[in-house]
């Protein structure tokens, strides 16, 4: 797994969720995290999106929880 990436996913949770948890842990279980919503994880998609110019399909919206499965999206889609 890409170390860039995850870093990537892990300070863009963080500037969302606000939760230091999600640094300190290699791989946090975003739904799991206190103020996790349905809004905050569309805005760490968007966020996601915009950083590395591409749009998730729909089902890779709901395929993830942690910042392992999100980073293994994102390394998939820059295959």
């Amino acid at each position: 797994m890409d170390k860039k990436i995850v870093d990537d996913v892990k300070r863009v949770a963080y500037s969302v969720l606000k939760d230091e948890n999600i640094l300190k842990q290699d791989n946090c279980d975003l739904s799991q995290v206190e103020n996790m919503d349905s809004v905050r994880r569309v805005s760490i998609l968007v966020a996601i999106e915009d950083e590395y110019d591409f749009i998730f399909k729909l089902k890779e919206i709901s395929a993830w929880n942690t910042v392992y499965e999100l980073a293994d999206i994102i390394e998939h889609k820059l295959q």
